[in-house]
């Protein structure tokens, strides 16, 4: 929902924002169709090379290439230049010619005529609406954090009607089913084309049973309870990971809500010998790896001039890492940790 939303938005903005541009250059190259023409004399051809540091804070150079020109009008001589094209730039020599464009009856808005040209070529729909995505993606990059942060947090809180039973848990999200049958935790997966006919199903109170048979999904998992050597889970995630033998399961639910419902039946049915941790993390322990994430983001930013992949990074790092992070901050990590108890032995002498 929040990604759907955010792409209207983009759409919308960028709609109007590319007509917003199309109208400002539209105004500000309207005196080209009644343009008057002169020719100028070219006479100076200088190249200056610029020097600049990127974003990785190296040394670069690039060249400018300038065209000085002269003209005279009703007996008033101009002096003039203009940054150009190289490719302009190598059809001129000292001396030549070169046309002047300038708004009726206004000289001192004198332009090359290659110039204005290549200002009206660019004046595109898509022209335009490249001009304006950069504005609208960072625009909707700040938007879509903001709803996830919101709405997507205030839905894990959330037990949906529909979803759960006192035994089983549904997770249309990720196709996903799990129950309790007895001290067993069974859970398997629902083909995608299945999703429906297994929503229908359990809405209408088949058993989990019965759901297996009709989607025979291609990963399922039955764990003995009493057998486990440990189950853990994060205050703040809707994932149970449970060690079986060599074996490390992680149990997906709907939401956070949704997980903690299922943790307080599964609890009742581990041994009593398990030993139990509550472990609280401090702010930085909580979000030092996210930290790490989002350092390594930057750090890609900064060495890569690609606007593109940094388009690409800023996404991932605005949607997945910065909700993460702040979340985190906000509410460290806590962790409910039960682990087997080994038994050891004492020799007697």
């Amino acid at each position: 929902m929040v990604r759907t939303v955010c792409i209207l938005v983009f759409l919308i903005l960028t709609y109007f924002l590319s007509n917003y541009y199309s109208r400002a250059n539209n105004e500000s190259l309207s005196w080209v169709e009644n343009h008057q023409t002169l020719d100028a004399e070219v006479v100076v051809l200088r190249e200056e090379e610029v020097e600049y540091r990127g974003r990785k804070g190296k040394k670069r150079y690039r060249t400018n290439y300038y065209i000085d020109y002269q003209f005279n009008y009703e007996d008033e001589d101009f002096e003039s230049s203009a940054e150009v094209s190289k490719v302009i730039y190598s059809q001129y020599e000292q001396g030549q010619p070169i046309e002047v464009w300038f708004p009726e009856g206004d000289i001192y808005g004198h332009v090359l005529a290659q110039n204005a040209q290549r200002d009206v070529e660019s004046n595109t729909p898509i022209g335009n609406l490249i001009q304006a995505a950069p504005i609208t993606i960072g625009i909707c990059l700040v938007i879509y954090w903001i709803l996830s942060f919101l709405f997507v947090r205030e839905s894990k809180k959330a037990l949906p009607e529909g979803f759960y039973t006192e035994t089983s848990w549904l997770d249309i999200d990720d196709n996903y089913l799990v129950a309790l049958e007895g001290d067993e935790l069974v859970y398997f997966d629902i083909p995608k084309k299945q999703a429906l006919t297994a929503q229908s199903a359990y809405q209408a109170g088949k058993s989990p049973e019965e759901i297996y048979h009709l989607c025979k999904p291609d990963t399922a998992a039955r764990i003995p309870l009493n057998e486990i050597s440990s189950l853990s889970s994060d205050h703040n995630s809707d994932v149970i990971t449970i060690k079986h033998g060599d074996k490390t399961h992680s149990v997906e639910f709907l939401n956070q809500t949704v997980k903690a419902h299922a943790l307080e039946r599964i609890e009742k049915q581990l041994p009593e010998t398990m030993d139990y941790q509550h472990i609280q993390r401090s702010r930085l322990q909580a979000t030092l790896p996210s930290l790490v994430i989002a350092i390594l983001l930057i750090g890609l930013i900064y060495w890569f001039d690609s606007f593109i992949f940094r388009a690409i990074v800023g996404f991932i790092g605005l949607t997945s890492v910065a909700p993460n992070l702040l979340s985190k901050l906000i509410s460290p990590t806590e962790t409910r940790l039960w682990e087997k108890v080994e038994e050891t032995s004492v020799e007697h002498a």
